[in-house]
């Protein structure tokens, strides 16, 4: 197992649906959250970007979108990654190599930007990482393609929806809720955060006799109050 401490109660966090499963970040320049959530992965995360492609939308015109706003999205993109690669009902997506994704963001940013007064931006853009915790770690370096296939990892998407960062969390910690380990160790993360974490979204992870997590339970309400 990847984590030192491996029995008994974990904590999950998780946004639930009716909150597009994730927090707006918490800076609202793009851009600058952007930079924040790398520094945040760089510092308390061993990471890798997760077997989803990276998927560059540009929205066809409609309630949300002006026919303008998505013609000059739509040739933004094209002059810069080429044809797309599929054609949905609403949708052109373009499918990104690791290498073109900061190029990507600030594209999607930048065209998004270009149209203050539409209500969605005609440019999106979605990745995901699977993250394990750098202090909580036997090693200090492990091979990146090996996360996930051992121990519990996390999950970290993002995207860029209209002119902000969202970010979808399901994140796993090796304590049980009430632990002080718990609580110390949240205390050292929150502040470098890119999210505000809330408190309803944490859960008890109870194991079965084989020790898989098959359960989960919400919190008591207040839980996290004087952790």
């Amino acid at each position: 197992m990847i984590y030192r401490r491996t029995g008994g109660e974990w904590t999950e966090y998780r946004p639930p649906k009716r909150a597009l499963f994730g927090h707006q970040a918490r800076k609202r320049d793009p851009i600058i959250a952007w930079q924040v959530t790398k520094e945040f992965l760089r510092v308390h995360c061993l990471y890798r970007l997760s077997s989803s492609p990276i998927k560059l939308t540009c929205w066809d015109p409609g309630p949300w979108t002006s026919r303008a706003a998505s013609t000059a999205g739509f040739e933004r993109v094209t002059a810069q990654f080429g044809e797309p690669d599929e054609r949905k009902t609403g949708v052109k997506e373009w499918v990104l190599a690791p290498s073109q994704l900061e190029d990507a963001i600030e594209c999607c940013v930048s065209s998004n930007r270009s149209w203050p007064k539409e209500e969605t931006g005609p440019l999106t853009i979605h990745f995901s990482y699977v993250v394990v915790w750098r202090s909580l770690t036997e090693v200090k370096s492990i091979d990146p393609e090996s996360l996930g296939v051992h121990g519990h990892p996390s999950h970290l998407s993002v995207g860029v929806w209209t002119r902000a960062l969202f970010i979808q969390p399901y994140l796993l910690f090796p304590f049980a809720w009430d632990s002080p380990d718990l609580a110390r160790f949240l205390s050292e993360i929150e502040p470098a955060c890119p999210f505000q974490f809330r408190d309803q979204y944490f859960y008890r992870l109870l194991p079965s006799k084989s020790g898989e997590f098959t359960r989960a339970r919400k919190l008591p309400k207040g839980s996290r109050k004087g952790l």
